[in-house]
């Protein structure tokens, strides 16, 4: 296994994620151990940099979305190492491959994004405004209006044509007419 960077080169990140609430010490020892494992070029201290940039960027607020951040940069990782080397093959068969595998890659690199933006907007609290109507001089209430119970199209009709009376009536004979011919 490779040794951890200097606590020197992490302090910010780990400042980073306890100021959001993310302070577990074996929680931070794991995700460390694991963004240095990440890219054959994490030995590098700007590649490994880069990593956790994209972590911290994330804004972490709790451990779940740390993971998904540190998946996220895994992958991002993965897309741009397979674009590299697809843009160097010559081999029409292993364009073919790394051409493919990127597009998996960058596929599920999507798929994380919005698995995060969902993680993070369960707590968001969502309003959805029905039945909405203001008058002049009037005060408008929000909230959960109650359903009506659906009505049978038989109580409908009864119910329009005792409000519409005659309109109503000539427009069902006309219906009726209409479907008889």
């Amino acid at each position: 296994m490779k040794s951890l960077p200097s606590a020197h080169e992490l302090q910010p990140f780990l400042e980073s994620l306890q100021n959001n609430g993310v302070s577990d010490p074996e929680f931070l020892t794991g995700i460390l151990c694991q963004v240095n494992g990440i890219s054959v070029y994490s030995r590098n201290a700007t590649e490994r940099g880069f990593l956790l940039s994209i972590i911290k960027g994330g804004n972490p607020k709790t451990q779940t979305d740390v993971l998904l951040l540190t998946q996220m940069a895994a992958i991002h990782d993965a897309v741009m190492t397979s674009a590299r080397n697809h843009a160097t093959a010559n081999d029409p068969e292993l364009v073919e491959r790394f051409a493919n595998v990127t597009n998996k890659l960058a596929r599920t690199f999507t798929a994380q994004v919005e698995a995060l933006q969902r993680c993070r907007s369960v707590n968001e609290k969502n309003i959805t405004v029905q039945n909405v109507s203001i008058r002049d001089s009037a005060q408008a209430i929000l909230g959960r209006q109650p359903q009506q119970p659906r009505r049978r199209s038989s109580q409908r009709h009864e119910i329009i044509s005792r409000n519409l009376g005659p309109i109503w009536h000539r427009h069902a004979s006309y219906q009726t007419q209409a479907k008889a011919s």
